[in-house]
């Protein structure tokens, strides 16, 4: 990544871009972490240096901007966020309403980039060494994306869409929270917010089947009585009706990876009993997660969006009292079907 970085710097330079400021005289912001103290807003940025390691930057300031201004004092290069990898928001950050607005209106920050939360210091979590990678911001991107790609246990929520559910008044944020474990980096679980505040969180589970409502799932693995498997082309259809029926219907395809009992796999009436097997979890699951989020009163699978969208006369006649008198009024029905195509190498159970 240190390579592409330098790659598109020398382009822009030779491209007589960038006000022909020289490469040398730029400081690569990767990672950034906003806490808060007495003194007001922490802000932390790590930087790249020339030898491939990097420097992390901290100063105070009342708000985000004065901030920013007092880095720009104290770092000796011209700060290049362009290639800002991942912002953090420490575990002092009570609301992070104050902070959108600044973002929106900063035009030198990609849109993609990764945020986070914490339960830790967010400049803790920039000083972080796991591994072999001296760039503390290329860590925490590599450990969310192979939580994300391998396991959908967490999302990768980039600044654009942060931004965009926050302006959409149908819908909530979740933000997946990163923490140290005996001094590695690791995706605990997602934050609930309401209203920008983080009102209740989403374990390892929930994490997976609110990924699976909102279609974020890439591998899946399912663990029951007699198996595991993994699931893949996971596709989820919501349809809401005027009196507030909500119909979830979730397609999948499976490959079986363990079988815990002697079956014959070669016997359709057997695989149709995994099948349901792995319906009747991911349905009690979903459950279990749509139970959590009408407790938590935030609607953050987007179902009052969902009526916007689909039902827009009856939207107008709930939405101003969505969270009062319809969002835990809700009935969920939910259909399951998965189809075990791969059975592995052997139809035979090896026990």
């Amino acid at each position: 990544m240190a390579k592409k970085i330098l790659v598109v710097l020398l382009i822009l330079l030779l491209a007589g871009c960038y006000n022909y400021n020289e490469l040398n005289d730029l400081a690569i912001a990767v990672g950034l972490g906003i806490d808060k103290d007495e003194n007001g807003y922490v802000v932390s940025l790590e930087i790249v240096n020339d030898n491939k390691d990097s420097t992390i930057y901290s100063v105070n300031g009342d708000t985000l901007d004065e901030a920013f201004s007092n880095l720009y004092s104290i770092c000796p290069k011209k700060i290049f966020l362009s290639h800002l990898e991942v912002i953090i928001y420490g575990n002092n950050i009570d609301n992070i309403k104050d902070t959108l607005d600044f973002w929106a209106r900063k035009k030198d920050i990609r849109e993609d980039v990764l945020v986070f939360l914490s339960d830790k210091k967010a400049k803790d979590i920039l000083k972080a060494t796991t591994n072999s990678k001296t760039i503390k911001a290329f860590n925490i991107k590599d450990v969310a994306t192979s939580t994300y790609t391998n396991l959908s246990a967490t999302k990768l929520l980039t600044l654009n869409e942060l931004l965009d559910t926050y302006l959409n008044p149908n819908k909530e944020i979740v933000i997946p929270i990163i923490t140290l474990i005996n001094k590695n980096l690791k995706i605990k679980n997602m934050a609930i917010l309401k209203d920008t505040k983080v009102i209740n969180y989403l374990d390892n589970t929930d994490s997976v089947n609110y990924n699976i409502l909102t279609n974020n799932t890439k591998e899946l693995i399912i663990n029951t009585k007699n198996l595991s498997t993994n699931l893949n082309n996971v596709s989820t259809n919501i349809k809401v009706k005027d009196d507030l029926n909500v119909y979830i219907n979730i397609k999948a395809k499976g490959t079986l990876i363990d079988v815990k009992k002697n079956l014959n796999l070669n016997n359709k009436e057997v695989i149709a009993e995994l099948n349901n097997e792995i319906e009747k979890d991911i349905k009690d699951n979903i459950n279990n997660t749509l139970n959590k989020i009408t407790n938590s009163n935030s609607d953050i699978i987007g179902i009052l969006d969902n009526y916007y969208k689909n039902k827009y006369k009856y939207y107008l006649n709930i939405k101003d009292d969505w969270y009062n008198n319809y969002f835990n009024k809700l009935n969920y029905h939910i259909s399951v079907n998965v189809n075990l195509y791969d059975k592995g190498k052997s139809l035979k159970v090896i026990k």
